[in-house]
């Protein structure tokens, strides 16, 4: 019964193949097998991640050294000279085909194409550096897992900003938590969203995160219809529809230091106060391609879904598969509703 695989993979038909059949030929390994890769990998940091980095395409200013302190886990560093930019990397096709598919428990389904990502994440990083939000400045969102959560992320990486997110199910003090620690100064919200079958408002419980943090000036509501709409709201707030409607291009790409902070990220907070951890946009780039290219296999025009929300880690890996010039597919909802097998159906 072990032995009756019910799929296996042809080695000569991917990337993982294409990368040692590379090295053999300029006789930096030699060898055809994983472990023997992995082996390599460790003991040859600076040429493994130098041919990671050129046979992923990655586009920026390439620089040596690919990595100081190899040997010291904690004061290592990598690439400390090179450049780029992070949205750049991830938006590389302008044309009318699929970037992102949504789909909600509810129906609100929209298609998202390469040029028009292109130009909504062009608009809200125009939109941010209005706002005079500086490299290194942060983002807050609380959203769920939704287009313009991943088009406000690129807008903010595109400009220097650093993004951080959390689920539209997390409670006030949830939020609190980890924003009072990052001290942003835009927060992203949406008006509600759905969960096996039920409609929850998000709006109440903004004025209370406002005003725990006061770092944040301006509140930016996305509505989940994806229609123009007046709020009852005891804040004051900006419209995203007007945002993007109103918006220019901002086309500048500036390449920052591949160690600039990207996002930060959050521990569990099963000890206390969640930790902040903080993934910069180089390293979560190159670490991104490297699994879907070498471990995934993921090639331009695949299609990528991964159920997860804008709370958890694999959000933003999901994400970065755009970088392989992949469509990615976002879920919104109860993985259950309307029946058991409804990702499988959409799948």
């Amino acid at each position: 019964m072990a032995d009756n695989f019910l799929w296996s993979p042809i080695d000569k038909n991917n990337f993982l193949t294409e990368f040692i059949t590379s090295l053999n030929k300029k006789n930096l390994f030699k060898g055809n097998d994983y472990e023997l890769l992995h082996k390599w990998s460790i003991n040859n940091k600076k040429k493994f991640w130098s041919e990671v980095w050129n046979f992923t395409s990655i586009i920026g200013e390439y620089k040596d050294p690919v990595v100081e302190n190899e040997n010291d886990f904690i004061n290592s560093i990598f690439f400390k000279n090179s450049k780029l930019n992070f949205s750049q990397n991830l938006i590389q096709i302008k044309d009318d085909s699929d970037a992102i598919v949504f789909y909600s428990e509810k129906g609100f389904n929209r298609r998202i194409s390469w040029k028009q990502l292109d130009e909504q994440v062009s608009k809200i990083a125009h939109y941010f550096y209005n706002q005079k939000i500086q490299k290194g400045e942060r983002v807050g969102a609380v959203l769920p897992n939704i287009p313009e959560a991943v088009i406000s992320f690129l807008g903010a990486a595109k400009i220097g900003a650093i993004w951080s997110s959390c689920s539209a199910d997390f409670g006030p003090q949830a939020v609190i938590d980890r924003f009072k620690q990052i001290e942003p100064r835009i927060l992203l919200i949406s008006d509600y969203y759905f969960y096996n079958n039920k409609k929850i408002n998000t709006l109440e419980n903004i004025k209370i995160i406002k005003d725990q943090i006061p770092s944040i000036k301006q509140i930016v509501i996305i509505p989940y219809d994806n229609k123009i709409q007046n709020y009852n709201v005891n804040f004051e707030y900006k419209n995203w529809i007007n945002i993007i409607n109103k918006s220019q291009i901002f086309d500048k790409y500036e390449n920052f230091n591949f160690n600039t902070p990207l996002n930060i990220l959050y521990s569990s907070g099963t000890t206390g106060v969640p930790k902040c951890i903080v993934h910069s946009a180089g390293g979560s780039l190159i670490q991104h391609k490297k699994e879907h290219q070498l471990h995934c296999n993921i090639r331009p025009k695949d299609k990528v879904f991964y159920f997860t929300t804008c709370g958890w880690m694999m959000w933003n890996w999901l994400v970065s598969c755009l970088a392989s010039k992949a469509s990615i597919y976002l879920y919104d909802g109860s993985p259950f509703y309307p029946k058991i097998d409804h990702l499988f159906e959409i799948a």
